[in-house]
């Protein structure tokens, strides 16, 4: 008699006891009471019942409970099967992950449509808001190009038209000549020659206009313009100033601190400073240097007192008075000095009625006679 076949119990989690060996096939799931298992089979003469405390210290009987082969392999299949899902869902296997990470890219690889449509999209998706925030950054950026080329078009019409209107427009243009300080100059032929410039922008006009307008008049040292718009022409003669004359002949000729005749007076009176005396040579002495340093120092008060000037030497300077007191200067050094001294002493001794002699030649220690 072939040997009875038991019925396959269900099997719990429980598929591998703690050696890894699997347990006894014939161990049912109600053996963790301690009470005998219960079969339910149809002959009953054909099976016999182990209870589990027997059946875990004692070999089965493997004549009449191991199964045959194709039934072992079978249940070893169920088991092997149900074992390996349970320990691989206990368990994960570092192998198995990496094949499913393979299994993942190949799926990607296989389904490269797929992958292609999500890469565009998120590709579409970057494109757009970066275009959006492209787009949103551009507009400030564009709005204030446009407000800075609009206010330098403004601005560059509004200096053309500016510039149209000063330099080009007779709205500005020069319509009167005002000559001041020609007193030694002909200011009759000097007016005539500065009308030429009526008509002309008043912006336009240069000192180098009107100088070569008054040419080369010994007299004039330079000159100065100033624009009174809308149409008048302010031309300042700076002539120069005649320190002394020297006698020529029958003629008083005015000369200036540099020794130039700026031109010529019938009398010491008319001239208006004192008379040198040498005639023409005494401009080129030493002493003649040292003469106009005492000119030059002198208040207006005293010039206009003053007659003559006697230089000898540079180092023997004298002034003649009109009141005929004499000033014994000296050198041309300390002339400031010397001025302030001298003149102090004419105002203390004017209400005394003067002295006849003021040496001033060591201003430290004046003496009066």
């Amino acid at each position: 008699m072939s040997p009875a076949r038991r019925p396959r119990l269900p099997r719990s989690n429980q598929g591998k006891n703690d050696t890894g060996t699997k347990p006894a096939a014939d161990t049912p799931a109600s053996s963790e009471t301690g009470e005998p298992a219960t079969v339910r089979v149809n002959d009953p003469s054909k099976v016999r019942v182990v209870p589990v405390e027997d059946s875990s210290r004692a070999e089965p009987d493997t004549a009449e409970t191991t199964p045959d082969a194709s039934t072992k392999n079978a249940a070893s299949r169920a088991e092997g099967g149900e074992g390996t899902r349970t320990d691989r869902s206990s368990h994960p296997d570092p192998e198995e992950n990496v094949a499913g990470d393979k299994a993942d890219q190949d799926n990607i690889v296989a389904f490269p449509g797929r992958r292609a449509v999500r890469g565009r999209t998120a590709g579409t998706s970057s494109a757009a808001s970066s275009s959006s925030g492209g787009d949103s950054h551009e507009k400030p950026r564009r709005s204030r190009r446009r407000k800075v080329l609009v206010s330098l078009g403004v601005f560059v019409v509004a200096a053309v038209l500016f510039l149209g209107i000063v330099f080009f427009s007779p709205l500005l243009a020069t319509q009167k000549v005002t000559i001041e300080g020609a007193n030694l100059t002909d200011k009759a032929s000097l007016q005539k020659s500065l009308d030429s410039l009526k008509g002309k922008p008043l912006t336009r006009v240069t000192t180098k206009d009107v100088e070569s307008k008054v040419g080369d008049d010994i007299a004039v040292q330079n000159v100065s313009i100033e624009a009174h718009p809308p149409h008048e022409l302010v031309v300042t003669i700076h002539e120069r100033a005649p320190v002394a004359v020297v006698k020529s002949g029958d003629q008083y000729i005015l000369v200036d601190k540099d020794g130039v005749a700026i031109g010529s007076k019938k009398s010491v009176e008319e001239a208006g400073v004192p008379l040198l005396d040498g005639g023409p040579d005494a401009v080129k002495s030493d002493a003649f240097e040292s003469a106009v340093q005492a000119l030059q120092t002198l208040p207006r008060s005293l010039l206009n007192q003053l007659n003559k000037v006697d230089a000898e030497s540079s180092n023997n300077i004298q002034l003649d008075m009109k009141d005929g007191s004499k000033v014994k200067w000296g050198t041309g050094e300390d002339s400031d000095y010397k001025a302030e001294v001298l003149n102090s002493l004419v105002q203390g001794l004017k209400d005394s009625g003067g002295a006849s002699v003021y040496d001033v030649s060591s201003p430290d220690r004046p003496v009066t006679k």
